[in-house]
């Protein structure tokens, strides 16, 4: 019973964002996006891992979703907890990704791709994007290594002082029934006939 009445919701969102799609101008929704972007959208669903920082292993979790009709990805840390972050990666003008992660630390650096590889995607921080370098403490990097559709690792750069402090790294696995099925449908759903309606406009 609860997976047909999160069925019929999935289909009912599906529902409404076709309707909002046709409402507005199909030619304005971009339908391209960067081959490491694209790269992230397959992590869709939870995931979970280990670190130890010293009292013991502590589960980690960390989710993915698509948003804003498929041109954006939302990466969760640690969801429903006070440590909750949130990092939301996108293309930008020039088509190259970038990514800006609301940290527990209370700042928000903007990271931009420096190197990729069929496995792994790279990113440092943007200067310019208003984080005090020299004294104020920030992630500074982050390296996603895709293991496989199944594993996937984590490894963030902290900076303090001006110069590397730490790296905090994760494997992650991908859990098999996370509980987001009929929101990872609803947002297949949404992809899928948002991209269709550029193509029929087309």
């Amino acid at each position: 019973m609860h997976r047909l009445t999160s069925l019929l919701v999935a289909i009912m969102v599906g529902a409404f964002i076709y309707c909002d799609a046709f409402a507005g101008d199909p030619s304005k929704i971009k339908n391209t996006r960067s081959a490491e972007l694209d790269r992230l959208t397959v992590l869709e669903g939870t995931w979970k891992g280990e670190e130890d920082k010293g009292q013991g292993p502590q589960e980690v979790v960390v989710t993915y979703a698509m948003t804003a009709a498929g041109s954006a990805v939302i990466e969760t840390l640690h969801p429903g907890t006070p440590m909750e972050m949130v990092s939301v990666y996108h293309d930008d003008p020039d088509d190259t990704l970038t990514m800006t992660h609301y940290c527990a630390l209370g700042n928000q650096p903007t990271m931009n791709l420096a190197s990729a590889d069929e496995n792994s995607i790279s990113l440092t921080l943007d200067k310019n994007c208003g984080v005090d370098v020299e004294n104020e403490a920030h992630m500074h990097a982050l390296r996603i290594v895709l293991r496989s559709k199944n594993e996937i690792e984590h490894h963030w750069t902290l900076f303090d002082g001006g110069k590397e402090k730490d790296v905090f790294s994760v494997t992650f696995t991908r859990v098999a029934d996370d509980g987001w099925g009929a929101f990872n449908f609803a947002s297949r759903i949404t992809r899928e006939i948002r991209e269709l309606t550029v193509r029929l406009a087309a």
